[in-house]
């Protein structure tokens, strides 16, 4: 699992300054003074983070699709990874989480790699990653029908793929409960699947979320539901980041 201490103990610093979609976007308890720069438009925020004026950027508030157009020809391959905190102090990336993501397997793939180097890169494994990948029933269940079938053997490739990048994973089937607590990283059988266990989880189960990660690009951001009442851990996840691309992780 991902240690999370670290990350709940982070704020925005002048060497580490993030910015924060919305102008009225509530940081809850981050006391960063001018570390914490607000944006009321997408592209500004963006054009920021790309220009290094703040370490890292937090959707906030803003649309999703500004927010994602503003990425431009970078939104295509950028796929979005839920950071949750099922235990006190351990996380678990659970992704693609964008209703457009993880089609394919190959994009289910790239996912998880871009996922695992982007937490290695942050310093926050400190071991290989294990991935579970899910699929739409248990390794049984092929008999109940081709949907099922098709969904367990593209499990059972993308596991095989990351394997053969020497990356530790296995195919998980459906069952999330098994894995949720041991796995770094968790991909779903597709963006609007791992979009639905994301509410799930977080809007109605509470399992506490820290916004969600952008694999596919070297921009440093951080998406946010605009379900949130406050955007403090977010905000604390970016200042990390932050912080650990200035330190050269």
């Amino acid at each position: 699992m991902i240690p999370t201490a670290a990350i709940a103990r982070s704020r925005p610093t002048p060497d580490a300054r993030v910015g924060l979609g919305g102008r009225k976007t509530p940081a809850g308890r981050v006391r960063a003074g001018r570390s914490l720069v607000r944006f009321a438009d997408a592209r500004a925020l963006v054009q920021a983070v790309r220009a290094g004026r703040v370490g890292a950027g937090v959707r906030g508030a803003l649309p999703a699709g500004t927010f994602v157009r503003a990425l431009g020809a970078e939104a295509a391959s950028v796929q979005r990874g839920v950071l949750l905190e099922p235990r006190p102090g351990r996380g678990v990336v659970l992704g693609p989480v964008g209703v457009t993501e993880g089609r394919s397997g190959g994009a289910r793939a790239r996912f998880a790699q871009e996922a695992a180097a982007l937490l290695l890169r942050a310093g926050l494994l400190t071991e290989d990653p294990l991935i579970a990948v899910m699929a739409a029933g248990r390794a049984e269940d092929a008999s109940r029908g081709a949907p099922v079938a098709r969904s367990l053997a593209q499990g059972e490739d993308v596991a095989r793929r990351l394997e053969r990048q020497g990356l530790d994973a296995f195919p998980a089937g459906v069952l999330l409960e098994d894995v949720i607590h041991d796995a770094d990283i968790v991909v779903a059988p597709d963006g609007a699947t791992g979009n639905l266990l994301f509410r799930a989880l977080h809007l109605v189960g509470g399992v506490p979320s820290y916004g969600a990660l952008c694999a596919g690009t070297r921009l440093t951001l951080v998406d946010t539901s605009r379900a949130r009442t406050s955007y403090e851990r977010p905000v604390r996840l970016a200042a990390f980041l932050a912080a650990a691309a200035a330190r050269g992780h």
